[in-house]
């Protein structure tokens, strides 16, 4: 048996939800689609962006702007550069779960993934690192990405432990067959998230990196 921890990463080991949905909030707003940060992270926390910007096309009616994205991404940059911390308590939980295989399987990319691993100072503690966004044709609440993630670690999905933040990141586990944690210890957290997880079919929430220990 090949145990595997499936790390989501944003909002699960980067801190980074209320950074890119603020970024991205208010570039839409300025686009003539007012959205709040809530709004944001309800629609599309947890999407690959090509789902994402599809979603924003059909409901502003046209196509984005020329240069759009390209200046969304350089605010989140600005911001993540001054704001960017990792999800409270994940290094005491790295520390103690060292023998655990592990990995992240992600929407981002990679090049999201390892700007901000480094940023953390946390390269090293994941190097085996999968996006949604390129290594699978179907993202998030589709089961491919974990399904990728565990085949290329030579686990089995009923040995995989996969820890999410987000309804279509619990989902894609759930649809992969494998045992699903529910993380609200972000700063993105709201009230109701934990149940919101379990809707979707969590195993069991929990709002700390401690309490996850205590699950595993």
């Amino acid at each position: 048996m090949t145990r595997l921890l499936i790390f989501d990463f944003d909002g699960v080991v980067a801190d980074t939800e209320v950074i890119a949905n603020r970024a991205l909030a208010e570039a839409l707003t300025e686009i003539g689609l007012p959205t709040t940060l809530d709004e944001s992270m309800a629609a599309y926390m947890g999407r690959h962006w090509g789902d994402c910007a599809a979603l924003i096309e059909a409901r502003l009616g046209r196509a984005l702007p020329p240069g759009w994205t390209d200046a969304r991404r350089a605010r989140i940059a600005e911001m993540l550069a001054v704001e960017l911390t990792e999800v409270p308590g994940l290094t005491p939980f790295l520390d103690a779960h060292a023998d655990w295989p592990r990995c992240i399987a992600s929407s981002s990319s990679r090049a999201w993934i390892g700007d901000c691993l480094d940023r953390l100072g946390l390269a090293a503690r994941f190097e085996r690192r999968f996006s949604g966004a390129e290594d699978v044709a179907r993202g998030k609440p589709f089961p491919d990405l974990f399904l990728h993630a565990a085949r290329v670690c030579g686990a089995a999905p009923a040995d995989c432990v996969v820890i999410e933040d987000s309804r279509h990141g619990v989902a894609a586990g759930v649809a992969a067959g494998m045992r699903v944690i529910g993380l609200t210890a972000g700063s993105h957290a709201r009230p109701g998230d934990g149940a919101r997880l379990r809707a979707a079919g969590a195993d069991a929430v929990a709002t700390t990196w401690g309490e996850v220990a205590g699950l595993l």
